[in-house]
This record gives C-alpha cells, structure tokens and sequence, in this order.
C-alpha cells in the first residue's frame, strides 16, 4: 500500500497521502470491491504503481493512519486528478487530486 501511496500521492501532503491510503482501506471492508489488497491495488485504471522511488516514512505513516480510520468517511472510495468524478459525491480537494465517497457527507 505505501508503494500505492508513493506512486499516487508523492506530491501531496501527508493529508493527500492518508487520503490515498484511505481508499484502499474502504475498498477493502466494502462488498463492492474485492477483500484482498492486491487485487484492489492491481485492479484495471485504479491505482497507479509506478515506480518513483521507494516510499519514504511519510507514506507509511499514511497507510498506518488509514488503517486507523483517522479523518476521512468509510465510503471514500474514489479519487482522480484535476475535477472529481461524475458518479460519485465530492468529498475533499487536497492539492489538484479530488476525492469522492459514495454518500453525501
């Protein structure tokens, strides 16, 4: 999941680091996704693992602060730079990266 992180969200603040993390979480405890981590992370257009470097502290505090349920909905399962999806409802901006929970919070 740091890896995740450090793919996704090394430009963010820690904020935007915890909030990726944060959906993987979601996903994982929600019936609409598979309950295995690598087969989310892995699924088709959702998670980006390109290798920029290997995750730095930042990032696995993130993911211990995700599994912690710190800040951020149960439902917050999506995100995307530049605008937020269409199906989904806003939740949070954290730099250019838009993230978005399947209720109105």
């Amino acid at each position: 999941m740091a890896r995740v992180v450090m793919s996704e969200a090394s430009v963010l603040p820690f904020e935007g680091k915890q909030a990726v993390a944060q959906t993987i979480v979601n996903r994982f405890y929600s019936d609409k996704f598979p309950n295995n981590i690598e087969a989310i992370v892995t699924a088709p257009y959702q998670y980006s693992m390109q290798d920029n470097g290997d995750p730095n502290e930042e990032c696995y505090d993130a993911v211990d602060a995700a599994l912690r349920y710190e800040g951020f909905p149960p439902d917050m399962y999506y995100f995307r730079a530049g605008r937020y999806h269409n199906f989904a409802y806003p939740y949070i901006q954290i730099g250019n990266t838009y993230f978005s929970t399947e209720t109105e919070q």
